[in-house]
């Protein structure tokens, strides 16, 4: 085992998985040194297609204030150390999402200089060409005003569904806005439930659950039935902002993660907790399983992307150490490879994971 590549950027029973194998560090594989990058933009989101082949990564600038601000979106044919294309405007983009089939990628974008004369103001999501990077559509989230709404428009995270149809937006006026690809005007329908800003959305496996993560320190959840959603409950166990979210690929297990810095493990169909994660010590930003749902990668403000197994509930181990920003990481849909930023944020590291499990 060990590092594949890497790409340096700019700027009821309950859910079943199987046994551990690893259970002592003794019996840990040893890894390779990180592999350290300078001078290239944090990564806010990475997303694949269904088959694996391409990557969808958005990132994040950082300001003279030590902050970060809204950066570019690359597409990659994974493997190759270059990207296809760069959408690379200073205001353009902190989340990005490849759709399914790999023909498209949807990002956020900036809402308009001056409110409409209707009084909303709207957030854009662009739609490019997943090969050619040409912008093919703009959807239009249309926000309540502003003097009612307290904040400024803005979508933080984005999700298509397994079977392309559909794409989500999770937005900070306290809904999901889902939008119908199918028609030629995609039509958009406003799921409510959450109290306050949603900060993460997920569809599981089948398409037929969707999962939103809230500053209400609950997650969310809505059933799709003949193309329309419907809100089931929400999941109650976190003590600050639900930012991170993810299903098993067997669409039996929640993943839900966010700002108390704890991991919880949800049985999607009991909608009950299995078990809570702990050990980062910061805010959780991102999780993601790998494909038989064995083991869970969880990246946080600690500057850490740790490696654990569901069903022993434990941690293996602290993949990276360092990372600067807003970690983020994700499995690949076959479970094969780990993407990982390279500390001190400045690329990724893609991990050959077949002898992990």
């Amino acid at each position: 085992m060990g590092v594949l590549a890497y790409f340096g950027f700019r700027a009821n029973g309950g859910p079943q998985v199987p046994e551990p194998v690893w259970l002592d560090d003794g019996d840990l594989p040893e890894l390779p040194p990180p592999v350290l990058l300078r001078g290239f933009a944090s990564v806010s989101s990475i997303s694949f297609s269904a088959d694996g082949t391409a990557m969808s990564t958005s990132h994040l600038r950082r300001t003279e204030l030590d902050a970060f601000d809204p950066g570019s979106v690359r597409v990659w044919t994974l493997g190759q150390s270059r990207p296809r294309f760069t959408v690379d405007d200073p205001d353009q983009a902190h989340v990005a999402a490849l759709s399914p089939d790999g023909q498209s990628v949807a990002s956020d974008a900036p809402a308009p200089a001056e409110p409409p004369e209707t009084g909303s103001d709207p957030c854009l999501v662009d739609l490019w060409d997943a090969h050619t990077g040409q912008r093919t559509g703009r959807l239009h989230v249309p926000f309540v005003p502003r003097r009612a709404r307290g904040h400024d428009p803005h979508v933080r995270s984005l999700a298509y569904s397994p079977d392309g149809r559909f794409l989500a937006a999770a937005a900070t006026d306290r809904k999901v806005y889902v939008w119908d690809l199918t028609r030629d005007r995609p039509a958009v329908t406003a799921l409510t439930g959450p109290r306050q800003s949603v900060g993460a959305v997920a569809f599981s496996p089948d398409g037929r659950l969707l999962a939103a993560g809230s500053m209400d320190h609950h997650a969310h959840l809505w059933i799709r039935t003949r193309g329309r959603f419907r809100y089931l409950a929400p999941l109650t166990g976190h003590t600050d902002c639900v930012d991170a979210l993810a299903f098993t690929p067997d669409g039996e297990m929640l993943a839900t993660a966010g700002r108390d810095g704890t991991v919880l493990l949800w049985d999607v169909l009991r909608r009950a907790r299995i078990t809570a994660l702990t050990g980062h010590t910061a805010p959780v930003t991102a999780v993601s399983f790998g494909a038989a749902g064995a083991l869970l990668a969880t990246a946080a403000e600690d500057g850490t992307v740790r490696l654990w197994h569901t069903a022993a509930h434990r941690q293996l181990r602290i993949l990276t150490e360092g990372l600067d920003g807003p970690p983020t990481t994700a499995f690949t849909p076959d479970g094969t490879r780990l993407i990982t930023p390279t500390a001190p944020h400045r690329g990724l590291t893609v991990w050959d994971t077949r002898g992990w499990h």
